[in-house]
């Protein structure tokens, strides 16, 4: 059984389909299923979403390579697993993981695409940073599919966000996944935002993931429900609590987040600043990010550390590129064009 059965399905089609050539083909996939191939559909569908939850999911998140993971994993298993969906329940959480990896892969080339816009508007090519610009935008709505995608699928298998109660988190699987959809939730609203809303995400989704973040330990999760919430009041007018600053919220989150060596509270605080124009909190959330020895993040979620990492270096690209022209050069992630020269790695020499 399994995909060796699929296999021999398959080979049992095409034999009947030479043989009976002139035959309609639905009669002959009707004569190769009655043969018990349709049978090992369902088994097999359950048997991979089950080997990947159990297996795929747990080893993707362990892993140190943010592209192959994104552009590799989230894309090259989407379709196959999602095909399963015809024949017995919605793979959903493992379609979460696909969608939110894949939003990943889709992000990086609007990363890219923003900053060519920013060196050919630098350089006062206008054809060049329109162009730029469209694909951004091109890129930005792809994003925001697929994380809107990621966030349904998370709702579809926990009670989130706006139930009024919290979901029953059984382990550090489900309060993982749950984080995770709570923040692509946020990146999803914040996406479609900058692709010119051409998704239409539901901007209440942002107010939901706040209320949400209350149900999962904040020290426990490396400050980052707290940094969801400074997030959402950053993102949405009139949120804020009465005396409550959200920058102060972020800074004990970095406590957090350097103790346990998980950058992803960093990014939320990064995204925040840049949100809200405010390029000191952006510094500071950048420095914070490049103190932190990538050699002390857990190793069961090493990936989760890589993508926020990701996403900060993106940000400090775009201050290098619209101060000097160039990306953050290798090592200076926390460091920037005008800091003392003594504080900016040396590049004589390098391509």
């Amino acid at each position: 059984m399994g995909v060796g059965a699929l296999l021999a399905c398959a080979g049992k089609f095409k034999a009947a389909a030479n043989r009976r050539a002139s035959k309609p083909l639905a009669l002959v996939l009707l004569s190769t299923l009655a043969t018990g191939c349709g049978i090992v559909y369902t088994p097999t569908g359950k048997v991979i979403s089950h080997y990947a939850s159990d297996h795929v999911v747990p080893y993707v998140k362990a892993t140190d390579d943010p592209d192959l993971a994104t552009c590799g994993t989230g894309l090259g298993q989407n379709h196959f697993v999602a095909s399963f969906s015809r024949v017995m329940d919605d793979p959903a959480y493992v379609m979460f993981y696909n969608n939110l990896l894949s939003g990943y892969c889709a992000d990086s080339k609007a990363a890219e695409a923003n900053l060519r816009y920013l060196r050919a508007r630098r350089a006062g090519n206008v054809a060049e940073a329109s162009d730029a610009r469209t694909e951004e935008k091109r890129w930005h709505t792809v994003t925001a599919k697929r994380r809107q995608q990621a966030f349904q699928e998370a709702v579809s298998i926990y009670a989130l966000p706006d139930s009024g109660e919290c979901p029953r988190l059984r382990d550090d699987s489900d309060q993982i996944t749950y984080l995770l959809a709570l923040v692509t939730g946020l990146q999803a609203v914040q996406s479609d935002f900058l692709s010119g809303a051409q998704v239409g995400v539901p901007r209440n989704i942002a107010i939901n993931a706040g209320r949400a973040a209350e149900c999962l330990d904040n020290e426990k999760w490396w400050g980052v429900p707290r940094a969801i919430q400074a997030t959402v009041w950053n993102f949405v007018p009139g949120t804020t609590p009465e005396g409550v600053s959200p920058w102060r919220v972020y800074e004990q989150s970095a406590e957090l987040a350097e103790r346990s060596g998980m950058r992803l509270a960093l990014a939320l605080w990064a995204t925040g600043a840049q949100n809200q124009g405010n390029d000191e909190q952006l510094r500071l959330a950048l420095r914070a990010a490049g103190a932190i020895d990538p050699a002390s993040t857990p190793e069961e979620y090493r990936l989760i550390d890589r993508l926020a990492t990701v996403q900060l270096r993106h940000l400090s690209d775009q201050v290098w590129t619209e101060m000097a022209g160039e990306r953050t050069p290798m090592g200076a992630l926390g460091r920037f064009p005008d800091d003392a020269q003594e504080n900016v790695p040396d590049t004589e020499g390098l391509l």
